[in-house]
């Protein structure tokens, strides 16, 4: 099997597009419809960062979270998992450390330093998220 990680799970989800993927807080969400939405979230982290290859990714096991992790492997980028229970120094290091470009959070990141952009996503997020276009770029394993 050829592609990346991505692109396999993609053809996985467009062959159960209408099968539950992710039940969170009462709401399911389809394979469609959740891919459907990690497409808009690339699209924002692509239009903060162009051609980023490290996404922060602070969110915990919901739908920011997997959503998150999806939108970082759609940019080409690797996810760079942050905790939102370490402090905020572990958290500040971890970032420094990988040199992620972009932070997808469910809360405000107030250890990120001024210049790096963040997508905070609270309450209706998915229904505000709009579509864009996706710069990709692939990560290597320098990146890694």
């Amino acid at each position: 099997m050829t592609g990346t990680v991505f692109s396999r799970l993609r053809r996985s989800a467009e062959r159960h597009a209408d099968l539950p993927a992710l039940e969170i807080d009462g709401r399911v969400w389809t394979y469609g419809g959740l891919f459907a939405l990690a497409d808009r979230l690339a699209a924002a982290v692509s239009a903060a960062a162009p051609g980023c290859r490290r996404v922060g990714l602070l969110a915990n096991r919901g739908l920011a979270g997997y959503v998150g992790y999806l939108a970082a492997l759609r940019c080409g980028a690797a996810a760079v998992p942050l905790s939102p229970a370490a402090p905020a120094a572990r958290n500040r290091w971890i970032c420094d450390a990988a040199a992620v470009e972009v932070i997808v959070a469910e809360d405000d990141p107030a250890f990120a330093g001024a210049g790096t952009p963040r997508l905070v996503l609270r309450g209706d997020w998915p229904d505000r998220l709009p579509a864009g276009r996706i710069t990709a770029i692939r990560a290597t394993a320098d990146d890694l």
